[in-house]
């Protein structure tokens, strides 16, 4: 057998890597694709209203009396509060009549004037709204003077409550 001589190793070596680099660049392939992915966003919750203060003893042409609250926010994330706005959803009581009514003519309601934004989570306090709410006399001497009310018997409105109703927005 013939020893093969240095120079033939070299050339078979030589040509063994220039071998695997050929075969290594064409060793891949070529592709193209697309994909797809989802995102969700999360949602709004409402905002609680309490109202904080009490108001009692109303009396025709009595004074206001303020109507704090708080707002609880129970998600775990900012929300945005716009607006809060307190009607008179009701009046009850045991003396209204037929001959001697009370409703929500017979209140003068003053809405918020609180600067609302970005609620973070929690309980947040107004104190000091702007809010009130006071009885109107209705026998002449009007109070606040804006308010023109007739005269009439407001017996009906004696331990009446007036069921108010907080909206957030």
């Amino acid at each position: 057998m013939k020893k093969f001589s240095k120079r033939a190793y070299v050339l078979v070596g030589v040509v063994a890597v220039a071998a695997v680099a050929a075969f290594g660049a064409y060793a891949y392939w070529t592709t193209s694709g697309t994909g797809s992915g989802t995102a969700t966003a999360g949602t709004s919750a409402a905002v609680n209203a309490t109202q904080t203060s009490t108001v009692s003893l109303m009396r025709p042409g009595g004074p206001a009396q303020a109507l704090d609250f708080s707002l609880n926010n129970t998600q775990s994330t900012n929300q945005f509060v716009t607006n809060v706005a307190i009607s008179i959803a009701s009046v009850t009581g045991p003396n209204i009549t037929g001959g001697t009514p009370c409703d929500a003519s017979d209140f003068y309601l003053v809405q918020p004037t609180a600067t609302y934004g970005d609620l973070t989570p929690g309980v947040h306090a107004y104190v000091a709204s702007g809010a009130t709410l006071q009885m109107v006399n209705k026998n002449g001497n009007t109070n606040p003077p804006s308010e023109a009310a007739p005269a009439a018997n407001q017996d009906g409105c004696k331990l009446a409550t007036v069921n108010l109703t907080y909206t957030v927005s």
